[in-house]
């Protein structure tokens, strides 16, 4: 919408409950280039100066720096990816990533890094404020002519006349555009579904706790599959338990489970897959899968998507924390929470057109990127949109990739 409306566009946002009340405000707040899939990183890398031109302009509830990340593993086997992706990815895109042995990792964070031997340090990378970042864009949105954003007013289907979308059906009525964009996160799957559309997504809670301010703050994105945390503007830290994911058993489990075999093969050791046995238990198990334009759909009976909060993973964060940065052991955590990311079987999103459907455009399946990447996501989107020349190749992103039809 950002970049559309500079165009000269009218756009109309639907938000089925309120702007940044899931995933975009319950992230890490990582603002990173390392580490990202090639098809990924040029896009991401302009997305940097993105980022830095919302600051300038929005000030500090954008609460976005460039401190730089440093990701660091025990294990020879991960350090040796990374440095393959440094040598084969990173430096080949003109990215200023290098890897550090464990003497200069001190030297950068200046925290006791116990017995890692080195890491991956990318010095532009940085970090932004998820809770305020997303209202702020929202609002000066907001203020611009040509925009407008209704909260509380889900859209149920798409409006299709002769095979092309000319608009939507929203619970308050229908609405005509030339274009639709989907973007809806971790719903889009099941919005798709209505229109033999397949986007297989699962969900994936991560739990993060947030720290008081400090008076000396240690200036960084840190991650290690055990522990990660990053700095925040208010002086104090987000605080993870590395790479770990929750997955609630749910229909969705089953639908789409053969797709994920080959992720699940790869990161089974950071995945739980619970039961879930508390309220919502059976609408995740048994869910509405089809309605009307005029029937309540599960994007209204659930406004906003809010997990309960982890304590098996918080407790993690406790002990983790203290075996591997203990210096920041002893911080009173003032605030912890859980939030669900939409994974997608090749851990890539869904981008641009969809071959079907004239007129409809995606962009989903971020699998946790979504927050760092979003700014260049919206960038690349709206270019595709409004017919300029394409400055990514964005093949490697299609719908149509998971074309299996429903």
């Amino acid at each position: 919408a950002w970049f559309l409306q500079q165009a000269g566009r009218q756009v109309l946002i639907c938000e089925k409950g309120r702007v940044a009340g899931e995933q975009s405000c319950r992230n890490w707040g990582f603002v990173r280039q390392a580490g990202r899939d090639p098809a990924e990183l040029p896009i991401m890398m302009d997305c940097m100066q993105t980022w830095d031109e919302l600051q300038k302009s929005l000030g500090d509830a954008v609460g976005f720096r460039r401190p730089g990340s440093l990701f660091t593993s025990k294990a020879q086997r991960e350090l040796g990816e990374y440095e393959e992706w440094v040598d084969k990815i990173g430096r080949p895109h003109g990215l200023d990533c290098r890897m550090l042995t464990a003497q200069e990792m001190k030297k950068v964070s200046n925290l006791p890094h116990g017995d890692f031997k080195a890491g991956l340090y990318t010095p532009s990378d940085g970090t932004a404020e998820p809770f305020t970042a997303v209202p702020a864009i929202a609002e000066a949105l907001h203020a611009r002519p040509g925009i407008a954003i209704r909260e509380n007013c889900a859209v149920r289907l798409l409006d299709i006349e002769a095979g092309r979308v000319v608009g939507a059906h929203t619970e308050h009525g229908t609405v005509k555009a030339e274009q639709v964009l989907v973007a809806a996160g971790l719903w889009t799957g099941r919005l798709l579904h209505n229109h033999g559309l397949r986007l297989p997504q699962l969900l994936a809670n991560t739990t993060i706790a947030r720290t008081a301010p400090v008076e000396e703050q240690h200036q960084l994105a840190f991650g290690h599959s055990e522990a990660c945390f990053r700095s925040r503007v208010d002086g104090g830290y987000n605080l993870m338990p590395g790479e770990i994911m929750e997955h609630e058993f749910c229909f969705d489990t089953v639908a789409y489970g053969f797709d994920f075999m080959p992720a699940l093969k790869k990161y089974y050791r950071n995945t739980s897959v619970i039961p879930g046995f508390y309220e919502g238990f059976w609408s995740r198990v048994l869910p509405q899968r089809r309605w009307t334009k005029d029937e309540v759909t599960p994007f209204e009976r659930t406004r906003v998507l809010n997990p309960r909060l982890s304590r098996r993973h918080f407790k993690k964060i406790e002990q983790r924390i203290a075996r591997h940065l203990p210096e920041l052991n002893s911080l009173p955590i003032e605030e912890a929470w859980t939030g669900a990311t939409d994974m997608t079987p090749d851990m890539l999103p869904a981008l641009g057109t969809v071959g079907d459907y004239p007129g409809l455009y995606i962009a989903a399946g971020l699998s946790g990127h979504g927050f760092g990447l979003g700014p260049g996501i919206g960038k690349v989107i709206a270019d595709h949109m409004l017919g300029e020349p394409e400055k990514h190749d964005l093949s490697a992103f299609r719908l149509e990739r998971f074309s299996r039809k429903n």
